[in-house]
């Protein structure tokens, strides 16, 4: 295998994991209950998901959240206070913890 096919294969599997991290918390009491008090259902938080895992598997480590959608930054708050992902400057969020906190850069 290429140091290429090397490393998209880590990447899918560091995002792999991540999602399962996070879906297990979403499914969670706790998780639960958070959602409730950002107001946001499971499926915005898993859309939201689905597309940081996306950049993830991509080898990217930053997402871009739309502001404009407020929603979408109600479920990336949630995330945030949940320890998923980390708030940057701007629309930008940072997933947490995906391979020991950081990507993996080739």
């Amino acid at each position: 295998m290429s140091g290429r096919g090397k490393r998209e294969k880590v990447l899918r599997a560091d995002a792999a994991r991540w999602r399962d991290k996070v879906c297990a918390d979403i499914a969670s009491a706790a998780g639960c209950a958070a959602m409730s008090e950002h107001r946001i259902s499971a499926q915005l938080v898993n859309d939201v998901v689905n597309a940081v895992v996306g950049y993830i598997a991509a080898g990217e480590d930053r997402v871009a959240n739309y502001r404009r959608n407020s929603r979408r930054r109600r479920a990336a708050e949630y995330l945030a206070a949940r320890g998923h992902v980390e708030i940057l400057a701007g629309d930008l969020i940072r997933p947490v913890g995906v391979r020991g906190d950081e990507l993996v850069w080739w």
